[in-house]
């Protein structure tokens, strides 16, 4: 139980922008060159237990298996492609919050043993940030502000899509993506308990659908739908309680009440046009970056130094995206453009 309260705790920290907020959730400080972070010295005291418990009996590690082989090839092949061609230290941050901690996470996870009390600890995580994500949320969005906790959020300067809901990611879509997670998880413990706990996910469940709402994220409103057409037509227990939730999201888009999501004004997916040329034309950058170095790519980290000499303002299409300074938004694309057919391959 204790490397899984550690992975719980390390959940919380990655919740966090502790880059340029001014935000400080416990200790950060310089390890051998290396600004370790609170998520990254908890990810740090995970590994270290979790080599105590192997080495005195407690911990046997599970085999790889293909997915952790795969991560781990794709680790390897990003870790030489940066030391070649990167940039140096803001790309071995990377390597190590996207790449090696994930698998580490992964190997460890996979190698405790299971049972209903550890699954119940780590449903009850995710139930306890979905209520933080969506209550902070609904401040943000609505007020009072001077709840909204940490107040980076309400910085325009920290973080990406200021004027959205954004959380403690500072990004709308970080957040959106956090909070469907949450919401499917107080979906299923909904068929599951009885009584208060019960009245308190009947609350918990508008309340994060309105906070996914108030991401104005496109992606967010995608996965939600698809979470409930799929669960809609499963034969779980949850289909009851999803059937009522399509049924009343038809009703509020039929009846007007969400202004982007309606019948009777542009929705969100209308409004928004702009954002639909800008991800064209960056992975048409990105595409021609990746025909132009198909098989290595040209460095990992690289995109953002890079991109200009793959952007052509001459182009039509290209006429009213100014620059490509926020990165590429898709995975397989940006995997061709850095790494090449090598890393694309091994990742598909």
């Amino acid at each position: 139980m204790t490397l899984l309260k550690w992975i719980a705790l390390l959940l919380f920290t990655q919740c966090f922008v502790y880059k340029d907020a001014d935000f400080r959730f416990g200790p950060s400080f310089q390890l051998l060159g290396f600004n370790v972070t609170p998520d990254r010295l908890v990810s740090l005291i995970i590994l270290s237990l979790a080599v105590w418990s192997f080495t005195s009996g407690k911990l046997q590690f599970s085999a790889l298996g293909k997915v952790g082989r795969y991560t781990l090839l794709l680790a390897v092949i990003s870790t030489v492609s940066a030391l070649v061609a990167g940039r140096g230290e803001a790309d071995y941050y990377r390597l190590f919050d996207f790449h090696y901690n994930p698998l580490i996470i992964f190997v460890v996870a996979q190698s405790i043993s299971h049972s209903h009390r550890k699954l119940e600890l780590v449903s009850l995580t995710f139930l306890a940030l979905g209520t933080y994500l969506t209550i902070n949320g609904m401040f943000e969005r609505y007020g009072p502000h001077a709840l909204v906790w940490p107040q980076y959020i309400l910085d325009p300067r920290v973080g990406v899509q200021f004027g959205r809901t954004r959380g403690s990611f500072a990004s709308s879509e970080m957040l959106g993506a956090a909070l469907v997670v949450a919401f499917l998880f107080y979906v299923l413990y909904s068929t599951r308990v009885e009584g208060a706990k019960r009245y308190w996910t009947v609350l918990m469940i508008p309340a994060t659908i309105a906070a996914i709402y108030a991401a104005n994220q496109r992606a967010a409103w995608l996965g939600l739908s698809a979470c409930l057409a799929l669960l809609t037509i499963a034969k779980t227990h949850m289909r009851r309680v999803t059937r009522l939730l399509l049924a009343v999201g038809m009703l509020v888009f039929l009846s007007g009440v969400a202004t982007h999501l309606s019948l009777w004004e542009n929705t969100l997916f209308s409004k928004r046009q702009k954002t639909v040329h800008d991800r064209w034309v960056n992975n048409l950058t990105t595409l021609d970056m990746g025909m132009a170095n198909p098989l290595f790519g040209i460095g990992y980290g690289n995109f953002k130094t890079e991109w200009p000499k793959y952007f052509d303002p001459h182009r039509d299409i290209y006429h009213d995206v100014k620059d490509l300074s926020d990165g590429n938004p898709n995975t397989f694309l940006g995997l061709f453009a850095e790494v090449g057919l090598v890393g694309l391959v091994r990742t598909c």
